[in-house]
């Protein structure tokens, strides 16, 4: 008997999905508000204001090679928590979605290997699961804040992004 535990599926766009677990997950919001930050890799499109705090808002369009033009809808973020270590105290960040997450249950025979391309998901992914047909790697999310990721050479005007006159209010 295998056994299960519970995944939300996030939807980057273009038929790309990443999953986090669910003690990851902190909220969903339809319009997040950030501020670009200068010389930013292009993954890292800003900073957001989020309950007293400045966390980064990472889209992975551009890492995953998806430009603005095949990955329709407004984005919207969700914050994720994550530790560095166990005595630490919790870390957030927050990742463009394009769709609002939504929970299933994961059992170990879904289990698949990370697809081969892109290659980025080695960076920042653990483990994958086959849902609905696809590859669903699951993220790392201590991995993907903590360490820089090394494909931040693409050109600013393909990246994906909450707009260049973005404030925080």
């Amino acid at each position: 008997m295998s056994s299960s535990s519970r995944a939300w599926v996030l939807d980057l766009g273009a038929g790309r999905r990443v999953a986090a677990g669910g003690r990851h997950i902190v909220e969903y919001l339809l319009s997040p508000e950030s501020v670009r930050v200068p010389l930013a890799p292009a993954h890292c499109v800003s900073l957001m204001a989020w309950r007293e705090r400045l966390i980064p808002l990472i889209d992975l369009a551009p890492v995953l090679h998806l430009r603005a033009a095949t990955v329709p809808g407004c984005p919207r973020a969700v914050v994720l928590a994550y530790q560095t270590a166990p005595s630490e105290p919790l870390c957030y960040g927050a990742l463009l979605v394009r769709a609002a997450p939504f929970e299933i249950w994961v059992s170990d025979d879904v289990a698949r290997p990370l697809p081969e391309e892109p290659k980025a998901f080695r960076h920042f992914s653990c483990s994958c699961f086959d849902h609905e047909g696809r590859a669903t790697p699951i993220l790392d999310v201590a991995r993907l804040f903590s360490r820089p990721l090394p494909w931040t050479a693409v050109p600013q005007d393909d990246v994906i992004g909450v707009g260049p006159d973005s404030i925080v209010s």
